[in-house]
């Protein structure tokens, strides 16, 4: 899959709010809980989308996209926010992206980022590269 392949297969499992909440059992939780839930799950899309369009950016420049940098713009090095699920699913999806050709080199790439949540990373990049 290309990168763009990626970046759509991820982007088309973005599921709004509205078809999540008739799945929650009936006593899940009061109106508050219901709306609450709701938009952290917007807001969480939102946020995804966003980093997929950073991710799209950067696969543009094609070889010259600057893995370090991307990474870093996706919020790998920032220690309040590297470990999180959004962000570590975008950094793998760029990664096995980036390095859909040389797949050891994303993986590497993953394990020894500086700052990063490496075992994490790694894991997520190589169940992709895989």
């Amino acid at each position: 899959m290309t990168g763009s392949g990626s970046i759509a297969a991820a982007a088309s499992g973005l599921v709004d709010a509205d078809r999540i909440l008739p799945a929650l059992p009936l006593d899940w939780g009061t109106g508050h809980d219901l709306e609450a839930f709701a938009v952290t799950w917007q807001e969480t899309n939102k946020e995804t989308s966003q980093l997929l369009a950073l991710i799209a950016d950067s696969l543009n420049h094609g070889a010259m996209s600057n893995p370090e940098a991307t990474l870093d713009r996706l919020g790998c090095a920032d220690p309040k926010i590297n470990g999180a699920g959004t962000v570590s699913a975008a950094a793998a999806i760029y990664l096995a992206s980036r390095f859909a050709a040389r797949p050891q080199d994303g993986l590497l790439s993953a394990a020894f980022l500086r700052k990063g949540d490496t075992d994490t990373l790694a894991s997520l990049t190589a169940a992709i590269l895989g």
